[in-house]
């Protein structure tokens, strides 16, 4: 319900090595392969509560596509990619009166040992005399079988989305526009 709980809050710390692969498709179409491999390790927080059974430390394997199209000024991306848990046993609060929807261990799903995420971009540069350009842009993004720990973060690096200080806000939906910098 938008509030932090404390006692199902969790420790998480992840390495992440990525590469992609592009081959151009003409002059205005480029396609990528993309690929991620992670490891996530997680552990109590200090004010967890003894009843919350945290998720066991698992390698991440992340596989998709993305393809782009430049023409004009105008870019347009369209990105999909899935991702493996090596390991995805049942955790969550045990306490039946937990008021942590979500993180309750009878949900658990092992269904979500694979979920997917996908993102579109559209973005207009615009050139201006004297070397100035003004870029805007729009962000789609979304994802399916995304648990509290897979969905889209704010953040600098990483699978997080750009632009923002990391907030602990979490979300499977969203769209985001600016202004500014092209940054690919």
């Amino acid at each position: 319900a938008g509030e932090e709980i404390d006692t199902v809050d969790v420790k998480q710390r992840a390495q992440e090595i990525s590469g992609n692969f592009g081959y151009p498709l003409g002059n205005f179409f480029k396609i990528k392969a993309l690929g991620s491999l992670d490891y996530v390790q997680y552990g109590h927080a200090e004010d967890a509560a003894g009843s919350f059974v945290v998720p066991s430390d698992t390698v991440e394997l992340g596989y998709g596509l993305q393809g782009q199209f430049d023409r004009r000024g105008w870019t347009v991306q369209a990105q999909a990619e899935e991702y493996r848990r090596s390991t995805w046993e049942p955790w969550g609060d045990r306490d039946p009166a937990s008021p942590a929807v979500g993180s309750l261990y009878s949900e658990f799903d092992p269904d979500d040992a694979t979920y997917l995420r996908y993102q579109a971009r559209v973005s207009k540069q615009i050139n201006l005399p004297l070397f100035q350009k003004v870029v805007l842009r729009g962000q789609y993004f979304s994802g399916s079988r995304v648990d509290r720990f897979s969905k889209y973060q704010f953040g600098f690096f990483g699978r997080r989305v750009r632009g923002f200080s990391g907030s602990g806000v979490g979300f499977d939906k969203g769209v985001k526009a600016g202004t500014g910098n092209e940054v690919n």
